[in-house]
């Protein structure tokens, strides 16, 4: 199960995340950047330091947010499950 909270701080929307990211709750992280997004911020935060569980459909989405964002996605924290999966695809 993943939880995500959206908040605002240092002026930009931050979605905190928390959980296990899998290929099927992932798709409910891309839903909360979509909604986010159509407010159209100028930077993104993602606070990854709850999550569980991260996989490459978790990382996919995440980067294509970045793509979204132009570059301005923030990630603001990682739990040693993203560190390291991102540790792999880096």
């Amino acid at each position: 199960m993943i939880q995500i909270r959206v908040c605002k701080k240092f002026g930009f929307p931050i979605l905190q995340v928390g959980g296990e990211m899998t290929p099927v709750t992932a798709m409910t992280l891309l839903q909360a950047i979509r909604e986010v997004c159509k407010n159209k911020p100028k930077t993104l935060g993602l606070d990854l330091s709850d999550v569980t569980d991260y996989d490459s459909t978790s990382n996919y989405i995440v980067s294509s947010a970045s793509q979204w964002m132009n570059g301005n996605l923030r990630i603001l924290g990682m739990s040693k499950a993203v560190r390291r999966n991102f540790r792999r695809t880096a």
